[in-house]
């Protein structure tokens, strides 16, 4: 008896041993689990307070974020514009898209605008900048580089429905173009319709663009009479060298638009 009741004793004592070695493994298990967790946002949030100082800039993941978002919503528009544009003189609206979600997504993950414009520059399509669009943000309280960034992984995510624009029709985008229109028109203020020979040049832009339904017929006026205005005037030394290289380039083309075809069908 007294045998049986140490052998219980033993194994009552092993029992509680194997239970309490247990419970530790499990609450090991448990605290690993936690500490590599790759998703643990605690963690993603002080690597966020570590990249982007937003204490220091007295804001919130939550504020930046909401911030791209706003200004993806206030600037998205272009993605459905610019194809609707470009497709009316020839180019494959769905590789305008992609490229202008692209450059896009360039300017805002390096916060350059002017790499932007290079980008799309080269892939063929408008320069994509936002001003009014980044001030949406400003103001709902964007402050750091997570802005951008926000508003340039939504791009990236945009290049996923390129189909869509198969049923977009211009009577979609015809609103977003009189919005951009307007946005346009309010820099005319700052045209100095005082001087001729700088308000002449700045109205043949204007009007040539809708007269001719060419944007690049539209620029082209301006960049040729400005510099010949501006000598005529006696302030060539004001004028760029630059320009005088865009006269030559857009005399050109015009030449290779508006002459050469000509010449083709007689």
């Amino acid at each position: 008896m007294y045998a049986f009741s140490g052998t219980m004793g033993h194994v009552s004592v092993s029992i509680s041993y194997l239970a309490s070695l247990d419970r530790n493994i499990i609450l090991m298990n448990k605290t690993n689990t936690t500490n590599h967790n790759p998703t643990n946002l605690p963690q993603l949030s002080n690597f966020l307070e570590r990249t982007f100082h937003l204490t220091e800039h007295h804001t919130t993941v939550r504020r930046e974020m909401l911030a791209g978002l706003t200004i993806f919503v206030s600037m998205a528009y272009i993605l459905f514009v610019n194809p609707s544009i470009l497709g009316e003189a020839g180019m494959d609206k769905g590789a305008v898209f992609t490229a202008t979600a692209f450059s896009a997504v360039l300017g805002c993950v390096l916060m350059a605008d002017s790499i932007s414009m290079l980008a799309g520059s080269v892939m063929g399509t408008t320069a994509t900048s936002a001003y009014v669009e980044s001030s949406a943000g400003i103001a709902i309280g964007g402050r750091t580089g997570l802005t951008a960034l926000t508003t340039g992984a939504l791009f990236v995510l945009s290049l996923f429905f390129s189909p869509l624009l198969t049923v977009v029709t211009d009577q979609v985008t015809a609103p977003a173009l009189i919005i951009v229109g307007v946005l346009m028109a309010s820099a005319l203020k700052h045209i100095n319709w005082d001087s001729f020979e700088v308000a002449l040049p700045a109205f043949l832009v204007i009007v040539g663009m809708p007269l001719t339904y060419n944007i690049s017929y539209g620029i082209a006026f301006g960049f040729v009479t400005y510099p010949i205005l501006m000598t005529a005037a006696g302030k060539r030394k004001e004028v760029n060298p630059l320009m005088w290289a865009m006269l030559l380039v857009f005399i050109l083309l015009l030449y290779i638009l508006a002459i050469v075809p000509r010449g083709n069908i007689a």
